[in-house]
């Protein structure tokens, strides 16, 4: 792409507060810009890290006192000097082909005095949804498709909940990996029965299920439905107690299965003790203590031990890993002994 001039610069002004999860994927992505681009992320006194990654970054850091999204957007206006000026929100992401998108845009002579926006995925207005969000500890790698449940507490009955990933052959893939549908049915008996497909839901998708993430996301309109207990509210800037009535619809319902889907590479290693090694201990009960001579006189000539542990050491002679055997193993100058060692990562 041609450097543009001056008179074509370009300024990003990006709101914040408390943006530290999103802003390194909105900045890598603004890092495609083939020239010096002038970005200002104008913050609202954030207390996580926001601050800090924008100065990595390179960007211009200013504050107002509280958070107001008008209030932001004129201020890091006012504190940018680009004739062009592209307003984001921290958790925009950006297609590979922006730069090209814009240039062609603030290129040309007609694109004066005219306001232009990006397209977004989200239509129709605003959309109320409800995530849930799985603790990475538990579900480790992802959540297994098919073997979820959750009730939520409908009021006069149980609305059950589980994934289409039976009844789908090729799944959708995208940034966040493999999405299914979420479906009323259960798992009960041991294999997943729909009740109703998504297809067939009245008023669209119940929600969405991302078993590489362990999120799933329900359609605040179809909640509203199913569950006597909620309607819920939108606004600006409030949470409108939405948050509270779905929490204690989960607990009402008193059910959440899950299962983990974790993928294990194993390596199988053999040991081999010859039946002149590993035949003395320095176990102090191997050895009296006053002249060294064996506890058990037995053992002159012919000492036995027994094998408990195999440790793996790397070519510097670190102990890596630690192997408990099931059960000890003699050792004497009469017997060898081979162990197969399996490790699991």
């Amino acid at each position: 792409m041609a450097r543009l001039n001056q008179s074509q610069s370009l300024s990003i002004i990006i709101p914040s507060f408390n943006e530290a999860s999103n802003l390194p994927l909105l900045l890598a992505d603004l890092n495609l810009w083939p020239s010096h681009l002038e970005i200002c992320v104008c913050d609202a006194c954030s207390s996580d890290l926001t601050h800090l990654i924008t100065v990595l970054f390179g960007a211009r850091f200013v504050k107002v006192d509280k958070p107001n999204r008008g209030v932001q957007l004129h201020h890091g206006a006012c504190n940018t000097n680009g004739e062009w000026l592209l307003f984001l929100h921290a958790d925009s992401r950006m297609s590979m082909d922006w730069p090209e998108t814009v240039k062609d845009i603030i290129t040309k002579q007609s694109s004066k005095n005219i306001a232009w926006f990006f397209d977004f995925k989200v239509q129709g207005g605003p959309i109320e949804f409800y995530a849930i969000s799985l603790k990475r500890a538990r579900m480790r790698e992802k959540v297994d498709p098919g073997n979820w449940e959750l009730w939520l507490d409908g009021g006069a009955n149980l609305v059950k909940l589980i994934d289409d990933s039976k009844a789908t052959a090729n799944p959708t893939s995208g940034i966040g990996g493999r999405v299914f549908n979420v479906v009323s049915g259960s798992i009960q008996t041991g294999t997943a029965v729909t009740k109703t497909a998504a297809a067939s839901q009245a008023g669209g998708g119940i929600g969405l299920f991302y078993p590489d993430t362990g999120l799933i996301v329900l359609n605040g309109n179809q909640v509203d439905s199913l569950v006597a207990d909620i309607t819920s509210d939108s606004g600006s800037n409030t949470l409108g107690g939405n948050v509270p009535r779905f929490f204690d619809s989960i607990v009402q319902g008193a059910k959440f299965q899950a299962r983990r889907e974790e993928r294990l590479s194993s390596t199988h290693y053999f040991c081999r003790a010859g039946n002149k090694e590993f035949n003395f201990s320095n176990n102090p009960t191997f050895f009296t203590a006053s002249d060294g001579t064996f506890t058990q006189a037995t053992f002159f000539k012919d000492p036995k031990t027994y094998i408990t542990t195999v440790g793996l050491f790397n070519g510097s002679n670190e102990l890596l890993a630690v192997a408990k055997l099931s059960q000890p193993v003699l050792k004497s100058y009469s017997r060898e002994a081979l162990i197969k060692v399996k490790l699991d990562f």
